[in-house]
């Protein structure tokens, strides 16, 4: 595990993805070692103010961090919907049982995009340059305009 998270390849690094998986482990997940890392790399993206994106699982693990309540959800598994996307409507793919609404939001995180249920689908950070959305970009046959819009404004 520690070779994982050494400061001789953390050094290297100019940004994190934190990817999509299976639920957290409190969720009925099976890799309490992966969020070891993922804890261990926000860390070091907070103290070197590393660029950051959570995809899926990833977002839920930077609710995770900062002790932001997780919800089950219905109707986002193995389906496409609507998104309010910083005042645009746009369609994705979504794989997940777990979400997160405005009730619940950490105070250094802010929404960028609901679902037509009032589930946030993407989030960023007040402070430091971290996004995290609930869609998975990687499952599209071409990666859309927004998607790679996000990607290349955060890296």
């Amino acid at each position: 595990l520690e070779y994982f998270v050494s400061e001789k390849y953390l050094n290297k690094l100019s940004g994190i993805i934190l990817t999509g998986g299976n639920s957290l482990s409190h969720l009925g997940g099976n890799a309490p070692e992966r969020e070891v890392v993922e804890k261990k790399l926000i860390k070091y993206a907070t103290g070197k103010k590393l660029p950051l994106m959570g995809v899926c699982r990833g977002m839920q693990v930077l609710q995770n961090y900062y002790e932001v309540p997780i919800e089950k959800v219905d109707g986002h598994v193995g389906t496409r919907h609507n998104l309010l996307f910083k005042n645009e409507q746009i369609n994705v793919n979504s794989f997940h049982n777990y979400g997160l609404f405005k009730e619940n939001l950490g105070y250094d995180l802010l929404p960028l995009a609901f679902a037509e249920d009032d589930s946030i689908e993407s989030i960023k950070h007040k402070f430091y340059p971290w996004l995290a959305i609930m869609w998975h970009p990687e499952r599209n046959n071409k990666i859309s305009k927004i998607d790679s819009k996000l990607f290349k404004s955060l890296f």
